[in-house]
C-alpha cells in the first residue's frame, strides 16, 4: 500500500509517462487487498504493473543516490574547513597538545594479529565502512603494504558526533609515543597538518586477555581542541571498539586465513 501510493504521489513530481497495461488482473490475483487501489491506479495513472513499479524504484533509487552523493560532497567540504581550522589552532599554540580523552575497551574474539591486520588493512573506503556508518572517505596516501606499516599515512574523512572532520593519520614507531604505556601491543599514530607538523597522537595498546584483548585508547588533542570535538570523538570512538569485534573476526578468518 504505500509503495503504491508512493508511485501515486511520485509519477507526477518525477514526470513519468508510463503506458497503459492490465493492472488489476495481475495485481488482484496476488493480492485481493491490493484490487481496489489496483483499479485507482489503472483508470487514473494507465500504467504498466511490474514494469511500470521497477522503472520506478529506479528512478527513485538513482535520485536518492544523486541526493546521498550531493550531501557527502556538501559534508567532506566542512570537514576539509574543519581540518583547515584545526591546523590553524594547532599552530598558534605552536603545536602542544594535551591528553584529553583516555578509556579502555575489552574487544573478544580478537587477537593481536587481527588488530595488527586492520590497521594495515582499513581501506577502501568500503571496508573502512564496516567500522563505522559515520566514515565518509578513506584513502592511503602513503600504503603500508609497499613500505609497512611505520610512516604510512591515510587521509579519512568521517562524522564525529555531529561534525564532520578530515584528517591525516601517519603511523608511527611506538617508541616516539610521548606519553605512557601499560600493554605490551601497540599502534601509534600521529595526527598531522598540512605541512606534516603533528598536532597530535593516537595510541591503541593492547594485551591478550582470556579469549579477547584489553585496548586502552589515549587521543592527545592540540590545546583548544572545541569541546563539541572532544566529545564527538569519545562517541564515535567507543561505538568503534564496540563494532570491532562484531565483524573482524570473520573478515580476517575470510580475507588472511583461508
Amino acid at each position: 500500500m504505500d509503495f503504491c501510493l508512493a508511485i501515486l504521489g511520485g509519477r507526477k513530481a518525477w514526470g513519468l509517462e508510463l503506458p497503459a497495461s492490465g493492472l488489476v488482473k495481475s495485481v488482484r490475483a496476488k493480492d485481493k487487498a491490493c484490487g481496489k487501489l489496483a483499479w485507482v491506479i489503472e483508470t487514473h495513472l494507465n500504467m504498466t504493473p511490474w514494469r511500470s513499479m521497477i522503472q520506478m524504484n529506479r528512478l527513485i533509487h538513482f535520485h536518492a543516490q544523486k541526493e546521498e552523493s550531493k550531501m557527502q560532497t556538501t559534508a567532506e567540504a566542512k570537514a576539509r574547513e574543519t581540518y583547515k581550522q584545526m591546523c590553524e589552532g594547532a599552530r598558534k599554540v605552536n603545536y602542544q597538545f594535551e591528553v584529553m580523552i583516555e578509556y579502555e575497551s575489552k574487544l573478544p574474539k580478537m587477537t593481536p594479529d587481527m588488530a595488527f591486520w586492520w590497521w594495515d588493512n582499513m581501506g577502501p573506503i568500503e571496508r573502512y565502512r564496516l567500522w563505522s556508518p559515520n566514515h565518509l572517505a578513506f584513502e592511503w596516501e602513503i600504503d603500508p603494504s609497499v613500505s609497512g606499516r611505520i610512516g604510512a599515512i591515510h587521509s579519512v574523512t568521517e562524522y564525529v558526533g555531529e561534525i564532520p572532520v578530515y584528517l591525516r593519520l601517519r603511523y608511527e614507531d611506538p617508541s616516539r609515543y610521548p606519553g605512557s604505556r601499560k600493554y605490551k601491543h601497540a599502534i601509534v599514530e600521529s595526527s598531522l597538518t598540512e605541512d606534516n607538523h603533528i598536532m597530535g597522537w593516537i595510541l591503541h595498546e593492547f594485551d591478550e586477555v582470556g579469549k579477547g584483548l584489553t585496548m586502552r585508547n589515549v587521543f592527545q588533542l592540540p590545546l583548544g581542541t572545541p569541546k563539541e570535538i572532544v566529545n564527538g570523538i569519545i562517541d564515535h570512538s567507543t561505538k568503534e571498539m564496540e563494532k570491532l569485534p562484531e565483524f573482524l573476526p570473520g573478515l580476517y578468518a575470510e580475507l588472511v586465513k583461508r
